[in-house]
């Protein structure tokens, strides 16, 4: 599925501009599991400046959805086997962390958090088991995660930050700041 829940879209949105407009600066953007290109379509109806990345492992994706049109450089890779060669002002890892076990999950969020200024996670936060016989990275390989685990797990690995947050019964979206 490269669509993901509406929920929490309009708060990341929010952050978002928020963090644009206080820095004035020109924002490089990285969405991690871009998908069909929702964080870019959503951000930059808003927003009109900016540098976007995005990394998407299924490469069907990237011509279906046409990516290379929408991002300035699209990457296809895993996200767990690649590595930041910049900084990024903002990065979405939207919808993409319940794909991988807990430990990957923890490891991309290390390997993110000093390479951005912002990083936005959204995720089902409610047992969500998904399963697609078509591309085996929409399978969810942790689908239990909830709003406790997640505020835990992201005070734990990241100490010394700022978190916020925006929950539904269905979807926690964690906005951290190192």
């Amino acid at each position: 599925m490269p669509n993901s829940s509406h929920e929490g879209k309009q708060w990341i949105i929010e952050q978002t501009k928020k963090h644009v407009e206080q820095y004035h600066q020109q924002t490089e953007f990285l969405d991690v599991g871009c998908g069909k290109g929702t964080y870019w379509e959503i951000i930059t109806r808003k927003i009109h400046r900016g540098r976007w990345t995005g990394i998407e492992v299924w490469e069907p994706y990237i011509k279906q959805y046409r990516l290379y049109e929408k991002y300035d450089v699209i990457i296809n890779e895993d996200v767990r086997k690649w590595e930041p060669g910049q900084e990024y002002t903002i990065t979405y890892c939207g919808d993409i962390l319940e794909h991988m076990t807990r430990p990957e999950a923890e490891q991309v969020i290390q390997k993110l958090l000093p390479h951005t200024q912002t990083l936005f996670i959204s995720i089902p936060i409610t047992h969500w088991p998904q399963h697609d016989h078509t591309n085996p990275y929409q399978n969810h390989i942790k689908d239990d995660w909830t709003h406790q685990e997640m505020i835990e797990m992201l005070t734990t690995l990241t100490p010394n930050t700022t978190i916020t947050h925006h929950t539904t019964p269905t979807i926690g979206v964690y906005q951290i700041k190192p």
